[in-house]
């Protein structure tokens, strides 16, 4: 400061933003989406004391739907099963991305950004698989006769791998 001018020194010199008067102190941070952090501190006149706080983030919620319901949801990069639509998942704040699988129907892949303390909604339409043919081999006795397949002509024995759509179907030869 200035000699014998306390008046110029108030006015030139800013006090210390983090003085403390000397004593035991709570220092809590706080900063939004994530958990307070708190530490009780002794204060002593001369000596600076370190508060070693580590804010928490809040998970977010995610509401996984599809149409049709009831598929599998896994975390990218996760065997572990997460449930199944449709279903709320709480889950930390950032970008996941999820794959969604039901039988008979192609698997999704989808991400979203998961917000703390808010809820996001991830809604799937999910695609029928298509058929994969099945293949059909028919041999009889003469060779050459008629092959009926739901009561059409597809061919005559020895049939081999002749691609058909799946299911249950009458055979006639």
């Amino acid at each position: 400061g200035y000699l014998n001018r306390p008046e110029l020194t108030a006015e030139k010199f800013i006090a210390d933003p983090f003085a403390v008067e000397p004593g035991r102190h709570l220092v809590i941070a706080r900063l939004a989406g994530y958990d307070d952090a708190s530490q009780e501190l002794d204060a002593h006149r001369g000596t600076s004391v370190l508060a070693d706080l580590v804010l928490t983030p809040r998970p977010g919620q995610l509401r996984v739907e599809s149409e049709p319901t009831g598929a599998a949801i896994y975390a990218e990069g996760d065997s572990g099963l997460l449930g199944t639509t449709p279903s709320t998942l709480s889950l930390p704040a950032g970008e996941v991305t999820l794959r969604l699988t039901l039988d008979g129907y192609q698997s999704k892949q989808m991400s979203a950004m998961v917000q703390s303390d808010r809820l996001t909604v991830l809604e799937a339409d999910l695609e029928r698989r298509r058929a994969q043919p099945a293949l059909l081999s028919v041999r009889g006795q003469p060779p050459g006769a008629t092959v009926l397949l739901d009561g059409r002509l597809i061919g005559q024995t020895p049939m081999e791998r002749a691609s058909v759509a799946p299911g249950k179907r009458g055979i006639q030869v």
